[in-house]
């Protein structure tokens, strides 16, 4: 008690900053106030918080198409394959790799042609002429009056 008697001034400060405190805290003294509220409606009041709000457009690219896909080039022309002569002659077998044409002059009165498989004939009492040739092999048998050639490209 003794204690109590020299110190109660300070005991009676103590109890009013406390009840000052609580009194505040239940006043909602501070700068905003909290407010429980149902999923219908939604009110906030005294709120001091500032909200900033960022705005982006965000547009939508569509991926680019794939590049195209590179077609190897096609291959050089082949040299053409060209022969000559005069009167009759069976040339070797020759190859041709692609579908062709056939060029051929004569300077007689007849030129003839032929392929024992007949993928290829002419007969012809021209100077000059052509005709398609598709890729194969042939064995060429040639019949002319006159000198004669043949240019296959």
């Amino acid at each position: 008690m003794v204690w109590l008697r020299a110190h109660w001034q300070a005991l009676l400060v103590g109890i009013f900053v406390f009840l000052v405190g609580i009194g505040i805290g239940a006043a909602g003294g501070g700068s905003s106030k909290t407010k429980t509220v149902t999923p219908k409606a939604l009110t906030v009041t005294n709120v001091s918080t500032k909200i900033s709000t960022v705005t982006r457009t965000i547009k939508h690219r569509p991926k680019p198409p794939p590049p195209p896909v590179a077609k190897p080039p096609p291959p050089p022309p082949a040299a053409a394959l060209q022969f000559s002569g005069n009167g009759g002659k069976d040339l070797a077998p020759i190859h041709v790799a692609h579908d062709s044409t056939l060029f051929w002059t004569n300077d007689g009165d007849l030129f003839s042609l032929n392929d024992p498989d007949y993928n290829v004939s002419v007969n012809s009492q021209g100077h000059s002429g052509s005709t398609f040739v598709p890729a194969g092999t042939y064995r060429l048998s040639i019949n002319a009056i006159g000198n004669w050639t043949i240019s296959i490209r």
